[in-house]
């Protein structure tokens, strides 16, 4: 197995430009479902911010609280334990406003009523899901015990009642939750960057995936191993059409969809 650390900015770079001379826009999508996607979702006219999610992403930059901190994300062992201010976690694990609304505006034109979440971090992607949501039901999984613990105090002052956050580690928790679902309409694999445990996580939410649901893997040009994840994902006969944000992908198991595979540049 090659290496799971990320990639030198260097070879981000070169990809990043590969990338986008080969993404589409909404003008060349052919089939009804991705220009109703584009329109929809895609054009940046329809990003919605929520004013008290981002009202506490401010709060968190700025806020130094020491807090202890366990790093599973390349398995389930430690790779790093040390106390790290709210403010520096802030600046380099929470997902961009952009993204956040992404996912939870697909969730919704997907009418998602059981949404997975991997990886909680403090929580803020969680509660635009919830809020944009608010019928469904998020569930979300948080392997540090301090982050963990700080993403249920932030749920509370966001008053996101539609939210349900476990913590431990994704091996033993996301069996244990898919065995409590019936199926699930849209997931997010976000954390423990590795070849092995992306894949494992991929196939177990598939195997509870409704008809019309869809997964998103983030950072998945993070390292040598997220990239071959993502190639093999998108190979997966089960995927009928993967749309590759960069930073992140999207996949719809729709099988009315034609096998497609699109780049966007977002």
């Amino acid at each position: 197995m090659r290496s799971s650390s990320g990639y030198s900015s260097f070879v981000l770079a070169q990809k990043f430009f590969l990338h986008y001379f080969q993404s589409k826009t909404i003008y060349k999508a052919h089939s009804p479902f991705l220009f109703d996607y584009f329109s929809e979702i895609i054009h940046p006219s329809k990003t919605k911010q929520i004013k008290e999610v981002e009202t506490l992403r401010k709060d968190l930059l700025c806020d130094h609280t020491i807090l202890d901190v366990q790093d599973f994300g390349a398995g389930s062992r430690v790779l790093k334990k040390g106390k790290r201010k709210i403010s520096d976690i802030a600046k380099s694990a929470l997902m961009p406003p952009k993204f956040a609304s992404l996912y939870a505006q697909t969730a919704l034109f997907l009418n998602a009523r059981t949404i997975l979440e991997l990886g909680t971090s403090f929580g803020l992607t969680t509660s635009y899901l919830a809020k944009i949501n608010h019928t469904a039901n998020v569930y979300s999984i948080e392997a540090d015990p301090s982050i963990y613990r700080q993403s249920q105090k932030n749920f509370k002052v966001l008053k996101a009642k539609n939210i349900k956050g476990f913590n431990g580690l994704f091996e033993k928790y996301v069996p244990d939750v898919l065995g409590q679902l019936d199926a699930i309409d849209f997931a997010i694999i976000d954390g423990n960057h590795t070849y092995k445990a992306t894949m494992r996580n991929f196939n177990l939410m598939v195997s509870k995936i409704s008809y019309k649901g869809a997964i998103v893997i983030d950072d998945i040009h993070w390292s040598s191993e997220m990239s071959q994840a993502w190639n093999q994902i998108i190979q997966d006969q089960r995927v009928r059409l993967s749309i590759n944000f960069f930073y992140s992908g999207i996949v719809f198991f729709n099988t009315d969809l034609s096998k497609e595979d699109v780049k966007i540049f977002y």
